[in-house]
């Protein structure tokens, strides 16, 4: 209960921020961004965490990294569906060499990455090696955090959530 409570706090602070913070987007897509954002990297590091509690008791059921691994999959999703809508609405403008190298480590690391990561895990799982999947995670997890940060550069520089 204390679990959902909290949660729901954070959700609803993040939402609120989301709000209060909007530049050139409208405050449900920058809420949006930011939820996706939040969710891709909690069950990032949430499932690689797990993964390293398998290496000390091997015999847990594979069934909540499994779930993880789901998870993940539809948070990128969500991820890239939010990001696909930014590019539609604001466009994009290939002018500035820094901004393209950004937008493409944000693509890459922060909506590729996820979804490639969820694949392998759930893929590795069925031969239930935890200690691969975990190795995944923690890789999957360094680019995801460097596609978000290069997604909050952008955020920053353009206005606009990537």
């Amino acid at each position: 209960m204390c679990i959902f409570l909290l949660a729901t706090l954070c959700v609803g602070a993040l939402v609120l921020h989301s709000l209060r913070m909007s530049s050139q987007a409208n405050p449900i897509h920058q809420a949006a961004s930011d939820l996706s954002s939040a969710v891709v990297l909690g069950a990032m590091l949430t499932g690689m965490l797990l993964g390293h509690w398998y290496l000390t008791t091997p015999t847990m059921s594979i069934q909540p990294l499994t779930w993880f691994g789901r998870a993940l999959l539809l948070a990128a999703v969500f991820r890239l569906i939010v990001s696909v809508i930014s590019l539609v609405r604001f466009g994009w403008s290939a002018t500035d060499t820094t901004h393209v190298l950004w937008l493409s480590m944000r693509l890459i690391g922060g909506i590729v990455v996820p979804i490639v990561t969820s694949l392998m895990v759930v893929r590795i799982l069925r031969y239930r090696n935890t200690q691969s999947a975990t190795g995944v995670l923690f890789a999957g997890l360094i680019l995801v955090f460097m596609g978000e940060m290069t997604a909050a550069l952008l955020e920053r520089d353009l206005g606009i959530p990537y």
